[in-house]
């Protein structure tokens, strides 16, 4: 799997190619037969070993794949994207009604973290904390519990405006997986608003490299998904103009 979550959908670390035998890291050629992690690895690792550099986009992603294939830690350069678009830097936005608003950026699927937003938005329908804007798309298997709500497509340039609009104080990056870059991670930074995420991939390193205590423990079950809100939610400072 490209995201490196197992069949159980969670992040278990580089697959040992020797021992893994979980389904999704088990591909099929266009024929239907079987191709073993094992398999997989050696087939690349073939042309790996005769390139003179392998790029990635993170400090993260140079970890995974050194781990994957070791012969090549001394030739992993570390590229990062530049964002598509510049963002401005913004103000926190006001809520007409004083709740805190958590801005989300992206199309969000399981990978992304799709269950985790709607997990959290259960709970802050629950206990009226907080809500949630998705500045994006939702996979349509889920579905946010008002009165977190998704805003759908947007342009990067109108990130500011739609800060103001809903009044986004922070944003979270709710990806379950080790991204290799995570625009959307850059572009919430770029805003000078606080951004959390998960303790794993470039989202984390990010955050990490911004402010550590924005980092967080991936959810195990229903008291680390409250330590999660109630972290997100808490007192900030922002850094916005």
């Amino acid at each position: 799997a490209y995201t490196l979550l197992g069949q159980d959908g969670a992040f278990h670390g580089v697959p040992d190619a020797g021992t893994n035998a979980d389904p999704a890291h088990v591909a099929r050629r266009p024929d239907g037969t079987r191709v073993t992690l094992a398999e997989w690895r050696a087939a690349w690792g073939r042309l790996v070993t005769r390139a003179n550099q392998v790029t990635v986009f993170s400090a993260n992603s140079r970890g995974l794949v050194a781990q994957a294939y070791p012969d090549a830690a001394g030739r992993i350069v570390v590229a990062p994207h530049a964002l598509l678009e510049p963002v401005s830097r913004v103000a926190p936005g006001v809520p007409l009604d004083g709740k805190v608003v958590i801005g989300v950026l992206g199309n969000i699927g399981y990978p992304k973290g799709a269950a985790i937003l709607r997990d959290m938005s259960r709970e802050l329908a629950r206990t009226k904390a907080a809500r949630i804007v998705l500045i994006g798309n939702l996979d349509p298997s889920y579905a946010l519990a008002a009165p977190s709500e998704v805003h759908g497509s947007y342009r990067i340039a109108d990130i500011p405006a739609l800060v103001q609009k809903y009044g986004i104080s922070r944003w979270f990056i709710p990806s379950i997986w080790p991204e290799t870059f995570s625009f959307a991670m850059h572009e919430a930074l770029a805003t000078g608003l606080p951004v959390f995420a998960f303790d794993l991939g470039a989202q984390g390193h990010a955050a990490a490299e911004a402010d550590p205590t924005r980092v967080l423990a991936l959810p195990s079950g229903p008291a680390a998904l409250h330590d999660a809100i109630a972290r997100i939610t808490g007192p900030t400072e922002t850094t916005g103009s």
